[in-house]
């Protein structure tokens, strides 16, 4: 069921009326603070299940001209808000919810339902436990370690606020000031914002990576792999996070950005002349 609409009670017996409530329905939930305020939860949420049931008795016996009472609907409806208010609590007590569905942000995978997805696709792959490393020269402290190509992401947005994650090798030199008429993006590239990367690609700076993709479940970015690193048959990145490092075939990041509706863009943007156009 949509988080954004609460439960249709729709045409049967005994039933009639109200179909479904507006997605935008204002739901008050009271800030929860340790272990205080959950006799007044169980007790709202008893009152509630109570409030629904009598409704549903009361329906039974049909009001003037064989419309449910006023009385039922009112009860009926308050059950179904205060019910929906509970189970938003649960989830992030103190806030009031008041935006549809759509607009609710998501918790971003963790490494662990990563590897589950990549198992349930056939993907092979392998993993190294390590200390936090944020930037590509304390990375190349793993080089012997963990055979394969070693990368670096950059994510970045054009001037019309599209976004892009380009993917290369750790020593690939990039013309970024012509990159955007290499990739047809609307102006010039910049980086996007820490709090941009977390929106939308789940991930903290220093542990930017294609498998960010799996939390961008609107596509909104695009995703270009550098042609010449896609000549190394393994390549290594964060599994989205940076005290990790996971091995995995090329073909095999290809077939896991396809489901998760990235397709990426194979592309040669490093080592090409400066674009002075």
């Amino acid at each position: 069921m949509s988080p954004g609409v609460a439960p249709a009670v729709g045409p049967g017996p005994g039933r009639r009326g109200i179909q479904a409530l507006p997605a935008r329905v204002l739901v008050a939930k009271p800030a929860i603070a340790g272990n205080h305020g959950r006799p007044t939860f169980f007790i709202s949420a008893v009152l509630a299940v109570l409030g629904y049931i009598a409704a549903e008795v009361n329906n039974r016996a049909p009001g003037p001209f064989g419309r449910p009472h006023e009385a039922w609907i009112a009860t009926k409806t308050a059950a179904i808000i205060t019910m929906r208010g509970m189970a938003d609590l649960i989830g992030s007590p103190g806030v009031t919810n008041t935006l549809p569905a759509s607009n609710i942000a998501r918790m971003p995978n963790t490494p662990e339902q990563l590897f589950a997805a990549l198992d349930a696709l056939g993907i092979a792959h392998r993993s190294v436990k390590h200390p936090p490393l944020f930037t590509v020269e304390q990375s190349r402290t793993l080089r012997g370690q963990i055979p394969g190509g070693h990368t670096k992401n950059l994510f970045l947005r054009d001037k019309k606020h599209g976004l892009y994650l380009v993917v290369a090798l750790e020593d690939a030199e990039m013309d970024l000031k012509g990159l955007h008429r290499r990739l047809g993006a609307s102006g010039r590239f910049s980086f996007g914002s820490a709090d941009l990367l977390r929106e939308v690609w789940g991930v903290e700076p220093g542990a930017v990576t294609p498998f960010g993709a799996i939390n961008d479940t609107e596509a909104r970015v695009t995703v270009v792999l550098d042609a010449a690193m896609m000549e190394h048959a393994t390549l290594n990145f964060h599994p989205l996070v940076n005290t990790m490092t996971i091995s995995i075939a090329r073909d095999d990041l290809v077939k896991f950005l396809e489901s998760t509706d990235h397709v990426p863009r194979i592309k040669r943007v490093s080592g090409c002349p400066p674009d002075t156009g």
